[in-house]
This record gives structure tokens, C-alpha cells and sequence, in this order.
């Protein structure tokens, strides 16, 4: 959990930052699964969470539903898969970092079993957006 500002370097890695890293384990952590989120922003899932995430895409109905259809073919086909390099470094498609209108800096958001990757400018949008909304969604969600 939590929020970090990092750099991407010149070849497009950034830096998982330790209080992530201290959570994944040392020989199955080790490889990411980079997709498109929503917002606009990156959704890089460890690998033994993409297997969870791929058991249940399993579980819609491909050939029934064309939004199911459109989901799958879009979350999917923006997957890559990415290893940490030694320095604990992700290096990120130039694909991804175009979607995302990451060029310099990035926000990390520390969520559960995923880490979103964001521009910073559009993170701050999305927040402003979101405002005075967040006491409202969240009566919504838990029950409040």
C-alpha cells in the first residue's frame, strides 16, 4: 500500500520501491505482469496474482457476451510480462508508457495485490475529479 513519486531512467525502468518489495517473496515475486488499467493509468499484477486474474477471466463468457469479448481481448492483449533486474527495476514497454503519458516521472499506487503506474499530472486529475466524491463511494462500498 501506499503512494511513491519515482523517475523512469532513459531506457524507461523504474524502481520498485522497498516498502513494496518487501512483500514479495524472493523466487516467485520476481516477474510482474504489466496490462492496461483504467484512468488511464498501468496495472502490474506479481505472477501468482495474473494466475488468479487469469482463472477468473477463464470464467466469463467468451462466446455469449460481446462486452466480455471486448474486455478480454483488451485486458489481455496489453499484457506483457516484465522481470525485476537486479536493482529491483522495471523496465516498461514503450507501448504502456505511451498509453499512460508517462515520459519522466511516475506515481506508484501500492494496491492490495496490484500496483498501478501513473503520470503524475493525470494522478492528481483523477483525484481532483474524484474529491469531495471519495466520502460518497466510500458510504457506498463499505457500508457507511
Amino acid at each position: 500500500m501506499g503512494e511513491y513519486q519515482y523517475s523512469l531512467d532513459k531506457k524507461g525502468r523504474v524502481s520498485l520501491p522497498q516498502r513494496l518489495r518487501k512483500n514479495l517473496s524472493a523466487d516467485l515475486d520476481r516477474v510482474f505482469i504489466i496490462t492496461r488499467g483504467f484512468e488511464q493509468c498501468l496495472l502490474l499484477y506479481p505472477e501468482k496474482t495474473w494466475q488468479q486474474i487469469s482463472a477468473k477471466l477463464a470464467e466469463f463468457s467468451y462466446i455469449a457476451s460481446p462486452d466480455n469479448r471486448a474486455f478480454i481481448r483488451t485486458f489481455l492483449s496489453w499484457a506483457n510480462e516484465l522481470e525485476l533486474d537486479g536493482q529491483f527495476r522495471l523496465n516498461i514497454p514503450q507501448r504502456h508508457l505511451e498509453f499512460a503519458q508517462i515520459s519522466e516521472e511516475s506515481v506508484l499506487l501500492g494496491l492490495m495485490d496490484k500496483i498501478e503506474l501513473w503520470n503524475p499530472v493525470r494522478y492528481r486529475e483523477y483525484q481532483a475529479k474524484m474529491g469531495a466524491d471519495y466520502e460518497t463511494i466510500a458510504g457506498k462500498i463499505m457500508g457507511l
